[in-house]
């Protein structure tokens, strides 16, 4: 809908990062044509910062050098939200922006990343009591 204002959690796909550049040399730009839609993009922003923890770990890869690895993440920039996790943090980010759709097919960022002061460790750990 034009003009619908929403919370992204990734890059949108016209965004000129260099991995929705390189996506796009391949992919059609149009979601309506199996293209580079949000489900299409979430792949590429989930797996992203696995890839980097797993380049991080190096070849003797074992559960703990990948877990180091990823703590060693302050602030990695994919095209996703800013992730910081550490052996306290495993949440990654509590991060989204606003976004405003133009014509159904593209939307114009509106805002930088906003944080939200929300612990869902926290939450979690509050409604498991409650039960």
């Amino acid at each position: 809908m034009e003009g619908a204002i929403f919370a992204a959690i990734g890059e949108l796909p016209t965004q000129p990062t260099l991995l929705l550049r390189s996506i796009g040399k391949r992919v059609p730009a149009s979601p309506r044509k199996s293209g580079r839609g949000e489900f299409f993009l979430s792949g590429f922003r989930y797996a992203e910062p696995l890839v980097e923890g797993l380049r991080r770990a190096g070849r003797d890869l074992t559960a703990e050098t990948l877990v180091t690895a990823l703590e060693s993440f302050n602030g990695f920039q994919g095209i996703g939200p800013p992730l910081t996790f550490n052996s306290d943090k495993r949440q990654g980010t509590r991060a989204a922006f606003l976004a405003r759709s133009i014509d159904g097919e593209r939307a114009e960022r509106l805002t930088e990343w906003l944080e939200s002061g929300v612990d869902i460790e926290q939450v979690i750990q509050r409604l498991e009591g409650s039960n």
